[in-house]
């Protein structure tokens, strides 16, 4: 579904996935969700999700909202939910609240949800609007969509080797060959990810820390 969007409806979006980005090191194995309430062309509410069985994204945003939420307008990186899982499904909470419109980035993957949460809502009477900043969710989420769609993880590998291919001396012999910065920057990486994969040499060598490997596997399930 295919309609057009404003470029207040980018912003707001794009606040929602700012939000929806602070979860990403706790949220695992739930997709990482931001949500902006909006009522006369003001902020009133917002909330992400922050950890798998604490609140979804929208009931945070409900919940922090400053005044009635009657008529708002709802910014959700992600379909709201539909069905009871861990909490009650967010489309019910969203019509219960009487919100007037949602703003969804994507349909959710998710086979318990996927197109109808956006359902339930137009039956209730919310107006509904989705297929906007679609690949910032799909990116941002990239472990949960390839679950959901072919039931296997994303891995990344983190490489680093010297033009010929190799990452130690012939005797053995190894030292840092990545800046300082990409050091850091890896461990962010191995923060989102919910495995890492390594051979049993590397380990044994290495700090538990996982702070000196020159090459490993990241694994988003």
């Amino acid at each position: 579904m295919k309609k057009n969007f404003t470029q207040k409806d980018k912003i707001y979006l794009s606040r929602a996935f700012d939000l929806a980005r602070l979860g990403r090191f706790t949220t695992s194995p739930n997709p990482n969700v931001g949500c902006v309430i909006v009522k006369n062309d003001c902020i009133i509410g917002e909330g992400y999700h922050k950890k798998s069985g604490s609140d979804h994204a929208e009931i945070s945003a409900l919940k922090s909202a400053k005044t009635c939420v009657e008529g708002a307008t709802v910014y959700v990186t992600l379909e709201p939910c539909s069905h009871y899982g861990q909490t009650p499904p967010c489309a019910h909470a969203l019509v219960r609240a009487k919100i007037k419109k949602v703003i969804a980035s994507t349909i959710d993957p998710n086979p318990k949800v996927s197109g109808k949460g956006f359902k339930f809502l137009k039956k209730s009477g919310i107006e509904v609007k989705y297929n906007f900043m679609q690949n910032v969710a799909k990116n941002l989420n990239i472990g949960f969509f390839k679950r959901m769609k072919y039931g296997i993880p994303w891995i990344k590998l983190k490489l680093a080797a010297t033009l010929d291919g190799r990452t130690a001396t012939k005797c053995g012999a190894s030292k840092w060959i990545t800046s300082f910065q990409s050091r850091q920057d890896v461990q962010e990486l191995r923060a989102e990810s919910d495995a890492i994969l390594s051979s049993a040499t590397s380990i044994l060598k290495d700090q538990s820390k996982l702070t000196n490997l020159e090459h490993i596997y990241l694994v988003h399930f």
